[in-house]
């Protein structure tokens, strides 16, 4: 059920307070590493390499970077292993952090959806590796046809499992939330 399950509620939180972070400095590297990435044939820079699916795409999407380009590619792509485990443990820690509140508040059905998606952080993360691993090969310039293909066939459940996680996370959070507020406002009338 909770992944986290050794672990009490106060230290999940301070797993995430650290995790918050470090995952913000990463996806920011990640970010700033893509920028230079996007032009008119590669809109999304990496993603759209991720995207690409076939060979002739992804031959156009790398024929558009320069060298330069290509190595900023190959440092996010290898930056990613990184980010990947950072951004897998900080969601599932959240999605386990809200699911045991919804928990204990009754709420069970939702509460295993939050466990279960905690639980789905792990292949999420595997899939980003393995996307990764096609991606470099594909920069390298292996001829294989098949890395396209394998790219996207894992990019696309990992953005899944990971915009599920998110919008599990965005509503979970209105009950603490609201709880977090009526706290505030006892405590500036009162």
């Amino acid at each position: 059920m909770d992944p986290f399950r050794r672990l009490t509620q106060a230290q999940v939180r301070k797993a995430l307070a650290v995790m918050l972070p470090v995952t913000g400095a990463a996806c920011l590297v990640i970010a700033l590493t893509n920028q230079p990435l996007q032009n008119g044939t590669a809109r999304l820079g990496v993603i759209s390499l991720q995207l690409a699916c076939t060979p002739a795409r992804a031959a156009e999407i790398i024929g558009a970077w320069g060298e330069s380009e290509r190595t900023l590619a190959a440092f996010n792509l290898g930056f990613d292993y990184l980010y990947l485990l950072a951004y897998a443990l900080l969601l599932a820690l959240a999605c386990a952090y809200l699911a045991r509140f919804h928990l204990a508040k009754g709420s069970e059905r939702f509460a295993m959806l939050g466990f279960g998606l905690a639980w789905a952080m792990p292949v999420a993360a595997t899939l980003d590796a393995i996307e990764n691993y096609a991606l470099l090969q594909i920069l390298l310039g292996d001829p294989a046809p098949g890395w396209p293909a394998l790219a996207t066939g894992c990019a696309i459940p990992k953005f899944g499992i990971v915009a599920a996680a998110l919008a599990y996370i965005a509503s979970a959070s209105i009950g603490p939330l609201r709880i977090t507020l009526a706290s505030i406002g006892k405590r500036l009338n009162g």
